[in-house]
């Protein structure tokens, strides 16, 4: 059997695809938001902000792999319907309480912005309470969460599974060459074989 057939429909095969594409999808999600929140912090502006109000919202957010990056802000009282009409992509919906914050660019002109808890990290925020955050200079209602040593950290793991996740691959990939290196190896001694002797081959 050809190398690049087991390759594809092998069980080493499968594994070393799996690793493979697994390790790279991990690696640069892990890369990519080091070097996203990198950027923020150093191209962004930074404030402090006061917090003005809180408030629950419900959101409709998708749990598969797939749908995991959907997302949409919806009335609560529609969000069990748009649920069932979307019933194909797996979504649940969640109450989601956000800060709302006003703060002043480095210009000195007043903004308005609005931030997950969940991403500012700060479960327990009163109307009053200050807080760190960033925003982009070029339009200020654009406002994000400081990433924290926690989030690189996390997005460190992530690289480094997706680093372990290649080098497991080599092997299984090693191992196919391995063995279709045999296979072919042994196909050619039986064509000699067959060969030489003729009366084996009509047999």
């Amino acid at each position: 059997m050809r190398h690049d057939t087991v390759l594809k429909s092998g069980l080493a095969g499968y594994l070393y695809r799996w690793l493979r594409n697994g390790g790279v999808v991990a690696l640069t999600i892990g890369l990519g938001w080091i070097g996203l929140s990198a950027i923020h912090a150093v191209m962004d502006g930074r404030a402090r902000a006061t917090v003005t109000g809180l408030e629950i919202v419900c959101v409709l957010e998708g749990q598969s792999l797939l749908t995991r990056g959907v997302a949409r802000e919806v009335e609560c009282s529609e969000a069990e319907a748009l649920k069932a009409a979307n019933a194909g992509l797996n979504l649940e919906v969640k109450d989601v309480a956000y800060a709302r914050f006003s703060f002043q660019s480095e210009i000195g002109a007043g903004y308005d912005g609005r931030l997950r808890l969940s991403a500012l990290q700060r479960p327990d925020l009163r109307r009053g309470d200050q807080i760190e955050i960033l925003y982009n200079r070029a339009n200020p209602s654009d406002v994000r969460a400081i990433a924290d040593a926690a989030s690189y950290f996390h997005s460190v793991l992530l690289a480094l599974g997706g680093l372990f996740m290649l080098g497991l691959a080599y092997p299984a990939r090693r191992a196919v060459s391995y063995n279709t290196g045999v296979d072919t190896e042994i196909a050619a001694l039986e064509a000699a074989f067959a060969a030489r002797n003729p009366a084996a081959r009509r047999r």
